[in-house]
């Protein structure tokens, strides 16, 4: 929030003057010309000697103003500023400030003028309420017009507090609804004009006080108003928001960084916006330089125009009959009251209806001149309407539409193509036709018809619901829910997908192969398709699941089970643990490094992301007699007690053998099988190629794999011809390399390792995997310098006092330094290693029938 300025004076602290407690009054004239100087303020290049205070959330120029409901700035016939332009009801007397700033619930309208440097005006509406003398909702904001001398001024909005939108006699119930406040400023003639974005948007007023203004601080806006002379004036803004009026005269005008207003006028002028979302108000002399990525921009015509290049908005002023045409941007183009041309060009373009003040009666399809209520208008080439706040009927053509209705209840009618279509609030009435349409509902009364039901043609069409509860009516497939508490959402007869919303969710398939989905959610969910009562979803609030088939996750790690059915389980981004349960399941990862329970031979696993980078290392646990790995996933591990086989891809596969008689069979790639879950000693060797008693195994045949992993017990493994990696594990293993050049690692235990034939590599990473004296440590029983075979320490950290992975030093068969550390030596057929600052070893290896040891034998 922006804390109202206070410590003025009087006994609110805003100023010794205000209105009396009223509904639209407004004082007369008062002159300021006292406090900014004789020629008063240049607004917009007329200058102003008083001005009047009204009750309705405003100041303006020339004559007070009463009128409550609220009106675009472009249609005011008063030159005016508004920071809240709404009903204001001071009536309802004093209230309790409210909290967090500088209100003080007098529930008045003040000013305070303060001739210190070029003057200043203050206006406060301190924790004001609305018609009819309501204060259950309160707003506290504040204007100040800061002079900066010669006429020129600074306007300041500040919003501390915003609860409420509209009086009840502009259509509002009980602050809200109805016609939302405006907020901007106005010549008054149409010409020159401007709107904070967020202007006749009641959610996005509401959030005025915590939403970043222009200047980057929450509730606060600032604008320049610097206006030329009647001359050839050279103006330059500033790094903040601008408001640039040339006057007479061939002005240049550049506004550089910051939201720009710039007018120049009569004359031949130059307006260049610069970075930042610029507004340029100009006629038909005027030149407009705007480079590529400055900002969102608009022009304000009164005569035919068309948007130049990177402008990306066209709204055309006056009364005249004049046409607006875009570029190759996404524009949008408000009219004018009277007759128009509309021609959208390239991209996506919006003609808006947002500032006139009767509804409207739209149709893209008809291509010739229709009257809307609004003129007569013509459309080419334009995919999308906004309408008014009051009843509107929008219809599209065969394109794409966008159809947005505002305030007030619409019809709208998408026609063929894939429509989006929202009617704002008020009870709206959509129809989408063919294709896949998009509807928003923001209201209990809104009535969607989907006439198509052949799916060719009507498409797959989706409702976003942002009430408490909703249904899916007839031919329409999907429903997202986006209510931020308690939301239920209920499908029909059709193949349904349901968005869960954040809050706790009664979600109901119904009839139809139907699919809930999470893949909205902020965080990681749990979810079981099992289970029919209220579950703990995690990253969606407390869900009941009923009648649905498939289940998707979000984008993190997600824990996914299906029920008895057939399930479609769909884990998206993340590492996900899918588990189809009973049924023929499809379990389809994505992203991330995916844990598949598989327990059918109907289960099908897709794995579809095949870049190692995202999509991580997937693994199949299977409950099954026989399964093969699908592309794309790499792990196998065995969990029948029965016989089962594995199989697997092209991929480097790791299998995990089941407690049964297994027939592995690795397949293409470099392959491992794996005993790590064996409850006893293994005996296992890659070089044949018939069953084999593995013992803590059953008996196993093992075809096409290169590596082979022990158990926790003491194994005997052995290679084969490949090069071969070995892993013992924990316990007292034995591991033969045989032919190749293998990699053994012994792992936690008294370890002995048989490289056999080729250059091996003896693997040792961590000092518990090895011991000291002849009882403890492990043994290389056929080191082969000749053979090229090789000592690996250097993932043994050689100096635990560092937090760095140092390196060892050979010493030969020299004693160790009285700080040893990080020394390795070798004598008497033994390597010693020291990784502390003594003089004695904390590791030992064996090697038989080794008397000599080089330190190019060791990987250090």
């Amino acid at each position: 929030m922006a804390s109202l300025i206070n410590g003025l004076g009087g006994a609110a602290g805003f100023g010794e003057n205000q209105l009396t407690r009223n509904d639209d009054s407004y004082t007369s004239n008062i002159n300021i010309s006292n406090v900014f100087g004789a020629a008063g303020l240049n607004f917009f290049g007329t200058n102003y000697t008083s001005i009047s205070v009204n009750n309705n959330g405003n100041i303006t120029f020339g004559g007070g103003l009463s009128t409550y409901t609220p009106y675009g700035m472009q249609g005011s016939s008063r030159p005016m500023i508004a920071p809240f332009f709404a009903d204001v009801d001071t009536r309802g007397g004093t209230v309790s400030a409210t909290p967090g700033g500088t209100s003080t619930g007098s529930n008045l309208v003040y000013y305070d003028f303060n001739s210190t440097g070029y003057g200043a005006l203050t206006v406060t509406w301190d924790d004001v309420g609305y018609f009819s003398s309501k204060t259950d909702k309160l707003n506290a904001f504040q204007l100040q017009l800061v002079g900066k001398g010669g006429g020129n001024f600074d306007v300041i909005f500040r919003y501390e507090t915003v609860n409420w939108t509209t009086g009840s006699a502009s259509g509002g119930t009980g602050g809200l609804g109805g016609t939302v406040a405006r907020a901007g400023y106005s010549t008054g003639d149409g010409a020159s004009w401007y709107e904070l974005p967020q202007s006749g948007n009641e959610s996005a007023i509401l959030g005025l006080e915590t939403t970043p203004g222009n200047t980057g601080v929450a509730g606060y806006y600032k604008f320049s108003i610097v206006s030329g002379t009647s001359g050839n004036d050279n103006m330059q803004g500033t790094a903040g928001n601008d408001s640039l009026y040339g006057s007479s005269g061939n002005d240049v005008i550049n506004g550089f960084a910051g939201n720009d207003v710039l007018y120049g006028a009569a004359g031949s002028d130059r307006l260049l916006g610069g970075l930042g979302d610029d507004t340029y108000v100009v006629d038909a002399l005027d030149t407009l330089v705007e480079l590529a990525n400055q900002g969102i921009d608009v022009v304000q015509a009164e005569t035919s125009y068309t948007l130049g290049d990177n402008l990306e908005n066209l709204i055309l002023t006056g009364n005249s009959s004049i046409n607006g045409t875009g570029n190759a941007l996404n524009n949008t183009i408000v009219g004018n009251s009277s007759n128009n041309i509309f021609n959208g060009a390239a991209g996506t373009d919006f003609v808006s209806y947002a500032y006139s003040n009767y509804g409207v009666r739209v149709d893209l399809s008809n291509t010739g001149s229709q009257y809307t209520y609004q003129g007569y208008d013509t459309f080419v080439s334009i995919e999308g309407v906004f309408g008014t706040d009051d009843s509107d009927t929008l219809t599209g053509n065969d394109l794409a539409n966008f159809l947005i209705g505002g305030a007030d209840s619409d019809i709208l009618n998408g026609g063929a193509g894939n429509d989006t279509l929202d009617g704002g609030s008020g009870v709206d009435r959509m129809t989408g036709g063919d294709g896949s349409d998009l509807y928003y509902v923001d209201n209990a009364g809104d009535l969607i018809s989907e006439t198509n039901a052949v799916a060719s043609t009507g498409g797959t069409d989706t409702v976003y619901s942002y009430l408490d509860t909703y249904t899916l009516t007839d031919n329409v497939e999907n429903l997202r829910l986006l209510a931020t508490g308690a939301a239920n959402g209920t499908g029909n007869n059709l193949n349904n997908v349901i968005d869960a919303a954040a809050g706790n969710n009664i979600l109901i398939g119904g009839a139809g192969i139907d699919t809930v989905s999470y893949a909205f959610a902020t965080a990681a969910v749990t979810a079981n398709l099992g289970l029919t009562t209220a579950q703990a979803t995690g990253g969606s609030g407390s869900d009941t699941l009923l009648n649905f088939e498939n289940l998707t996750g979000s984008n993190y790690h997600d824990k996914l089970t299906g029920n008895a059915l057939a399930n479609t389980l769909s884990g998206g981004l993340g590492s996900d643990q899918l588990n189809g349960a009973a049924g023929a399941d499809r379990l389809i990862g994505g992203d991330g490094s995916d844990f598949y329970f598989v327990d059918n031979a109907g289960d099908v696993v897709s794995e579809t992301n095949a870049v190692a980078s995202t999509g991580g290392t997937d693994i199949v646990y299977s409950y099954i007699g026989a399964y093969t790995l699908t592309d794309n996933v790499e792990n196998l591990l065995l969990l029948s007690n029965g016989t089962a086989n594995g199989t697997g891809n092209s991929l480097n596969n790791v299998i995990d053998a089941a407690a049964g008689n297994n027939i592995l069979n690795g397949g293409a790639g470099i392959d491992t099988v794996s005993y790590a879950f064996a409850t006893a000693a293994v005996t296992a060797n890659l070089g044949l190629t018939t069953a084999q008693a593995t013992g803590g195994s059953g008996s196993d045949t093992l075809l096409n794999f290169e590596n082979l992993t022990g158990s926790n017990h003491h194994d005997k493994l052995t290679g084969n011809a490949l090069a071969n990696t070995l892993s013992g594990g924990a316990g007292n293993d034995t591991l033969t390399g045989g032919a190749g050049n293998d990699l053994l690692i012994g792992g936690i235990g008294l370890d002995t390792l048989y490289g056999g034939t080729g250059a091996d590599q003896f693997d040792f990473n961590a000092l518990n995997e090895m011991g000291l004296g002849a009882a403890l440590r492990d043994v290389i029983g056929d080191f082969k310098t000749s053979e090229g075979d090789k000592i690996d320490l250097s993932t043994l950290d050689a100096n635990l006092a560092t937090a760095a992975n140092d390196a060892f030093s050979y010493i030969g068969s020299s004693a160790f330094s009285s700080n040893a550390t990080g020394q390795v030596r070798f004598a008497g057929g033994v390597l010693y290693g020291s990784t502390d600052a003594d003089t004695a070893a904390e590791f030992e290896i064996q090697l038989v029938g080794v008397s000599n040891l080089q330190a190019t034998d060791l990987f250090a």
